[in-house]
């Protein structure tokens, strides 16, 4: 039962060892993937998305994926203790890749935005 009303969906959620931050950042920078520039849906412009970005399709074998995923799936465990209606239909995971993205000091994105869809650009 829960205990405390939820106004939305959205919530905050930490993962248990933020050393894996800090291996995944190394792992960026250190040239073993390629990042590209960010895009967004309307192709790369940076006044509205200033980032580097890597494109990391399902399957995907890095040394650090594991660690990374074990974290992952810790904080959707809380999430779903507070929303249990996502368990209804059975487990949670990432069915498509993800996508690691790097701002530097005043970069980010410039304006609202959404997650998108389209991936195509990443996975050619």
């Amino acid at each position: 039962m829960m205990n405390k009303i939820l106004t939305d969906f959205i919530g905050k959620y930490y993962i248990e060892d933020t050393s894996i931050c800090d291996t995944i950042i190394e792992w960026f920078h250190s040239g073993e993937q390629e990042y590209k520039p960010g895009t967004t849906t309307g192709g790369y412009r940076p006044e509205l998305k200033d980032s580097n970005d890597i494109w990391i399709p399902t399957g995907t074998h890095y040394h650090w994926i594991p660690d990374y995923l074990y974290q992952l799936r810790g904080a959707m465990e809380k999430y779903a203790e507070d929303y249990p209606a996502c368990k209804w239909y059975g487990n949670s995971g990432i069915e498509e890749g993800f996508r690691l993205q790097w701002y530097r000091p005043g970069g980010g994105f410039k304006n609202w935005q959404t997650r998108d869809a389209l991936v195509v650009n990443y996975q050619t």
